[in-house]
């Protein structure tokens, strides 16, 4: 697919932060892509005034500037008023600390072409840092996660109840994926009409994404995230919080009922039943992330996989790889030793990750604190 870029928009959500902002924007026009990008801005005025500058400075980028947002927002507003804007078949959102590879925006463009059940779509994605070494100078370290490890993040059921009962149990967000525009669209008018604080807000999405269709991770690096201790875009509030608040309940039943809708929409079943798909869902959601009394990621649920590949002597080396989930290595040591997780990545890869680190490293270290 040659004119695949345009048929995208890329949103990158900012808030505060000029200089994520500016090396983000430094990536994208390393690589020429032709994808619209729309910057939806909310930070303060003061940041407001330097991300313009910042953006002027990439004319080869097609960019739109949204600014006319309050710093006091939850992030749904903002995605759902910049989707207003959007006229492109397909939509994907950025946050300004994360990069995604070309290539990837691609492989989902095509896989979405092809796969009309699915509603979503993303591949996995290379976590690094930036930390000084004893002589206080910066070095840059990538973390390989072995996600062949993790088949949950594939919900490929035609069955409604099935991926209802999947996205719940093996929750995974999936603001990040690929959707086509007009779905995405709804989506996020759906997610502020029933939800009013970030952490219902990030549920909601995932979970009528899955109620709507099918969700694909490919077999493939899709973008670059950084390690963070503390983000601008953390959920502040977790579910434990509004339960402690006496919130959570007022904040459920709003959020069940949007999703019993959508249910309704989809299956044709009536209120009642769609109230338990939900209920029982939510229950094993706060068993397994709130309450942790089980974890459906726990070591003993790789054993499967890890017997696979003692039995096949091909996939032997594998196994050792499970033992370095997380593992902080420099990009020449990944090369040489291909610590990689399905196929070897192609040399595309590499480069993407060659001019992540080398842009990176040129930003005076304050900017990454």
């Amino acid at each position: 697919m040659s004119d695949y870029n345009s048929t995208v928009s890329l949103i990158i959500p900012t808030y505060n932060r000029p200089t994520y902002l500016k090396r983000c924007l430094s990536f994208y026009n390393s690589q020429k892509v032709k994808f619209k990008i729309i910057i939806a801005d909310s930070s303060f005025e003061k940041f407001k005034k330097i991300n313009e500058s910042v953006i002027e400075s990439f004319s080869n980028l097609d960019i739109t500037y949204v600014n006319d947002f309050p710093s006091d927002l939850i992030i749904s507003y903002k995605i759902s008023r910049t989707m207003d804007i959007v006229k492109r078949k397909y939509t994907v959102i950025c946050a300004d600390d994360d990069f995604i590879f070309p290539d990837s925006v691609k492989k989902s463009v095509e896989f979405l072409n092809s796969n009309q059940s699915f509603t979503a779509v993303a591949g996995y994605s290379i976590n690094f840092m930036i930390k000084k070494n004893k002589k206080n100078q910066q070095k840059f370290l990538w973390q390989n996660y072995n996600y062949y490890l993790f088949p949950y993040l594939n919900i490929t059921y035609d069955d409604i109840k099935l991926r209802i009962e999947h996205i719940f149990s093996h929750y995974f967000p999936t603001f990040y994926y690929m959707h086509r525009t007009e779905f995405l669209g709804m989506l996020f008018k759906e997610t502020l009409k029933n939800t009013d604080d970030n952490r219902f807000g990030e549920l909601f999405p995932a979970i009528t994404t899955a109620i709507h269709g099918k969700i694909k991770t490919l077999n493939i690096y899709s973008g670059a995230r950084e390690s963070l201790e503390v983000s601008d875009n953390t959920v502040s509030e977790k579910l434990i919080d509004f339960i402690k608040k006496g919130s959570y309940n007022n904040k459920f039943l709003k959020f069940r009922k949007g999703l019993v809708n959508h249910v309704m929409e989809i299956t044709n079943c009536d209120e009642n039943d769609a109230k338990i798909q939900i209920d029982q869902g939510m229950e094993s959601y706060l068993k397994n992330y709130i309450f942790k009394k089980t974890s459906p990621r726990k070591f003993s649920n790789y054993i499967p996989t890890i017997i696979k590949c003692l039995i096949n002597k091909k996939n032997r080396k594998d196994i050792w790889r499970y033992f370095l989930i997380k593992r902080e290595f420099s990009l020449n040591y990944l090369m040489k030793m291909r610590f990689w997780n399905f196929t070897i990545p192609s040399e595309s890869f590499y480069n993407n990750l060659r001019k992540i680190e080398t842009l990176l490293l040129q930003f005076d270290n304050k900017y990454f604190n």
